[in-house]
């Protein structure tokens, strides 16, 4: 999951983002195969030590063993409001979408190097079953698997995925969604020594859903105990004025995003001997304005977009 899932918390917004915009434009196109979008594009994290805290000060490094296994629950919760040419609009209902996987250490290097597995075993509805035009397209996720090579840091190395090949194409814009979502709950640590209060910054690109964002993190290590540490974030996201290239459009049709941005908060609780969290939660507020242009006429909207993650994971593979 390009980036991967050390710790799992901040860029979901993207996603979330995009997947409600095309909420609010007229209906998409059904997608043909080799319009299937491509891989969200994620530029290598650039960290930078804010404070290092106080003593004593230890560096944070990953250290599972080969052949742990653990079970990851995600929980996202999203809402939205739209605004067009200044009226609001019927918000669609957006039901709660689980995900749960399973990730394996396959592979531990001498120079810290983790290779993992994973495979998503269940995708659907949070708080019951989904309505079917949900649930059918959710169903393909489940099979979706690939590897990762990440640092001890929680930095990634390589990364593969790959989807079973009887999805739907719709359902790249899903794994996008998933993928962002343990981007976001990803941490990496810095290279120095630190300490409780320690801060560091982690700043990186992300293009997803055909829009491109940067991102600030700003991690605080607000507890260290042995193998247990707790980090609290605070995110920001921003984009400037670019076409929004949707797939699934009408050939007449086109998206112009003039502004987005985004903030939030979060709370990660991590053994180090794991390589997801014990628990993450992100709660992230978002505001994007665009312009539609089609068949000659061009539609301003507004949308405010609320969006809850919940991440859980116990080691083995559950019941």
């Amino acid at each position: 999951m390009r980036r991967k899932m050390i710790a799992m918390l901040p860029a979901a917004a993207a996603c979330c983002v995009t997947s409600a915009l095309v909420a609010a434009p007229p209906p998409v196109q059904p997608l043909r195969p080799q319009e299937v979008e491509p891989p969200a594009q994620i530029s290598e994290p650039v960290v930078r030590l804010l404070d290092q805290g106080a003593a004593p000060q230890r560096e944070l490094r990953l250290a599972p063993e080969a052949g742990l296994k653990q079970q990851v629950e995600m929980v996202m919760r999203m809402n939205t409001t739209v605004t067009m040419n200044g009226m609001q609009m019927p918000a669609p209902a957006m039901p709660a979408i689980k995900t749960v996987m399973i990730i394996e250490v396959t592979e531990v290097a001498e120079n810290g190097d983790i290779t993992s597995t994973f495979e998503t075993t269940e995708a659907g509805g949070a708080d019951g079953p989904l309505p079917p035009m949900y649930q059918g397209m959710f169903d393909g996720l489940v099979g979706m698997s690939g590897t990762t090579v990440m640092t001890n840091r929680g930095l990634t190395r390589k990364a593969d995925m790959q989807l079973p090949a009887d999805a739907d194409p719709m359902i790249r814009q899903q794994v996008e969604s998933i993928e962002e979502n343990m981007t976001q709950m990803s941490a990496p640590f810095p290279a120095e020594a630190v300490g409780v209060g320690a801060k560091w910054e982690v700043k990186q690109r992300i293009t997803s859903g055909g829009i491109t964002i940067d991102q600030t993190a700003v991690y605080e290590l607000v507890k260290s105990n042995e193998d247990v540490i707790e980090l609290a974030v605070q995110i920001s996201q921003t984009a400037g004025e670019q076409p929004l290239n949707q797939p699934g459009l009408p050939p007449d049709a086109s998206i112009t995003l003039k502004s987005m941005s985004s903030t939030g908060s979060g709370m990660l609780s991590l053994l180090l001997g794991h390589i997801a969290p014990e628990s993450a939660t992100m709660d992230m507020d978002s505001k994007v304005n665009a312009t539609m242009a089609m068949q000659g006429q061009s539609m301003n909207f507004d949308q405010a977009i609320k969006t809850s993650m919940a991440t859980s994971s116990q080691v083995g593979e559950g019941d």
